[in-house]
């Protein structure tokens, strides 16, 4: 069995591929910022706010064969209104 780890793994994106790598027969540890989850077979989901805290490794399997970072938000200024602080703070997430 593959191992997966999924920054943002409860909505979105991160959890198309969650849902998609399960189908696969693979572990998945999933971390979510605000939707805690049940743990359904094959999938650990963890909170964890990629924007404030520190990930804790001591969760992590031996091996990982995968690891997908999707955090994201949807910022809807127009882009001409967008500031240097704006595209900083995007970064950094």
């Amino acid at each position: 069995m593959r191992n997966y780890v999924i920054i943002s793994g409860s909505s979105g994106i991160g959890k198309e591929l969650t849902n998609l790598l399960k189908e696969e027969e693979a572990y998945i540890f999933a971390t979510s910022n605000q939707n805690m989850m049940l743990d359904p077979e094959n999938i650990k989901y963890q909170k964890f706010d990629v924007s404030t805290e520190t990930f804790n490794l001591d969760h992590f399997l031996e091996e990982i064969n995968g690891l997908v970072h999707c955090p994201g938000r949807i910022n809807l200024k127009p882009f001409d209104r967008f500031t240097e602080e704006d595209f900083i703070e995007d970064f950094r997430l």
